[in-house]
């Protein structure tokens, strides 16, 4: 068996949480598992992706350019990867956020309506300023990253990425680097009166970092 399966969407909607469980489940009845995350710019509502290949028999790459099942929860993901989806492929759109695609088998679900819907609380929690995503193989990597353009003026955004996806270790942790050409406006502000619409519990912890939003709706 193989089937290869990218999730996609924003930063903050759980798009790794998902591919890192799903690797977790299957890895104590598949013979062969892979988990590739990718990470976009770090900021609020930044591109967000991960591979997952379940294999019977061994996988040479964790990335594929074709794809047998496709999470995607905003139009910017649908957008970037719909070249890897043919008819064959499943395609499950989050359809509060996304356009259906006529390219694949799509199905769409309201994912944002249904979490309403159902009463779903959210719990957000951010890092604390000063940090980034504590994500241990990125820092791994970032002293020889620092190594490999060492002395070399960073010239264009080409030379940038370059250099870093050129970076390895020598026990063969490889990186895969490319330009997030996204739009992420700056400067936007919540009025008082969009902040007060939000049904918003701060945590007893550090409540301006951890908080709960619970559903603008009553369930039915």
């Amino acid at each position: 068996m193989l089937e290869r399966l990218l999730i996609a969407g924003s930063g903050g909607q759980g798009i790794i949480l998902i591919g890192r469980l799903l690797a977790a489940a299957a890895v104590k009845t598949i013979r062969h598992v892979t988990f590739f995350p990718a990470y976009g710019a770090e900021v609020r509502g930044g591109t967000s992706n991960c591979h997952v290949v379940l294999s019977s028999k061994e996988i040479a790459s964790p990335l594929s350019e074709e794809l047998d099942s496709v999470i995607v929860m905003n139009q910017a993901s649908l957008d970037k990867f719909l070249h890897l989806m043919n008819r064959k492929c499943l395609v499950l759109v989050n359809g509060s956020m996304c356009k259906i695609p006529a390219s694949a088998h799509a199905v769409s679900i309201q994912a944002s309506d249904l979490a309403n819907q159902l009463g779903m609380t959210i719990s957000v929690c951010h890092f604390p300023p000063g940090t980034s995503k504590w994500n241990k193989i990125e820092h791994r990597m970032f002293c020889h990253i620092t190594q490999n353009w060492r002395g070399r003026p960073l010239v264009s955004h080409e030379v940038v990425i370059n250099l870093i996806a050129a970076t390895s270790t020598q026990h063969g942790l490889k990186i895969q680097a490319e330009l997030d050409s996204g739009d992420y406006p700056t400067g936007t502000k919540v009025t008082d009166d969009e902040l007060a619409a939000v049904n918003l519990e701060h945590d007893d912890f550090h409540g301006e970092w951890n908080y709960h939003i619970h559903p603008t709706q009553s369930v039915k």
